[in-house]
């Protein structure tokens, strides 16, 4: 089916109103049936295989009839599970219907800024679902000092994968505070989320780990100047490991020959 309004696509959207619909029955706190590989294999498995399961009846196909009938059918109930369904919308009633609000109202203030029913409804959201979801906070856009923290402490940070990348690399990678703030800067002017900051990262190391892997450097700072420039700083790196290169290709040979 279609989308559900003025923001919602066509079919294969995600914004279908079959898509919607099936997490209806799952609000509803009720039981729902839970179907396993299992149960599904002996549901469908009647094609190929009838003519045996006949012939072999009088060698125990009853028993295995009368077992598969006491297996009762999973369920699990929905009263006591919360569902917490989150979205990024650009549709403009969505955002107009719950302005941000100033740093002065406080932080209550902000975190409860409602959006409206028929704003969501104009998004392409399903009013039955719509209404089935009675707590809507809006959050804000993230921004430079909250992808700062994310850079610096969240265990799947971009920084922390881009580490673990050049490492296996052989070369151990560390940022300045300065260099931080700046990939932070920049990754809140993509205007993405942290996902920005992935973006950044790679425009910066991307050089780097094409080039660094076939020289003898173990380490890599990068600072405001590196951030600015990459370029130039991997060309003064290769500038600096060119007199050494004999020796280490020298060295490559000889542990390939042993």
């Amino acid at each position: 089916g279609g989308g559900g309004g003025g923001g919602g696509g066509g079919g294969g959207n995600i914004h279908t109103r079959d898509v919607q619909n099936n997490f209806l029955k799952l609000l509803e706190d009720g039981d729902v049936p839970i179907e396993s590989g299992s149960h599904s294999q002996q549901a469908g498995g009647g094609g190929g295989g009838g003519g045996r399961r006949r012939q072999g009846a009088g060698h125990g196909g009853a028993s295995s009839s009368q077992q598969q009938q006491q297996v009762p059918p999973s369920t699990i109930s929905t009263k006591h599970v919360l569902f917490i369904f989150s979205g990024a919308f650009s549709h403009d009633p969505v955002l107009a219907s719950a302005p941000p609000r100033s740093a002065a109202d406080g932080a209550a203030s902000v975190a409860w800024a409602r959006v409206e029913t028929s704003a969501l409804v104009d998004a392409g959201l399903e009013p039955e679902l719509v209404g089935r979801l009675p707590v809507r906070v809006r959050c804000e856009s993230l921004d430079e000092g909250a992808l700062f923290d994310i850079l610096t402490t969240s265990r799947g940070s971009a920084l922390r994968q881009m580490t673990r990348e050049m490492m296996g690399y052989g070369v151990e990678l560390s940022l300045t505070d300065g260099a931080l703030r700046e990939v932070a800067r920049r990754g809140a002017a993509e205007g993405t989320g942290a996902r920005g900051l992935v973006t950044v990262l790679e425009g910066i190391l991307r050089p780097f780990k094409f080039e660094l892997p076939s020289t003898d450097v173990r380490e890599l700072i990068v600072d405001e100047a590196v951030v600015a420039a990459p370029e130039a700083a991997l060309a003064a790196l290769l500038a600096d490991f060119e007199p050494r290169r004999p020796a280490l290709v020298a060295s490559q040979v000889e542990r390939f020959a042993e």
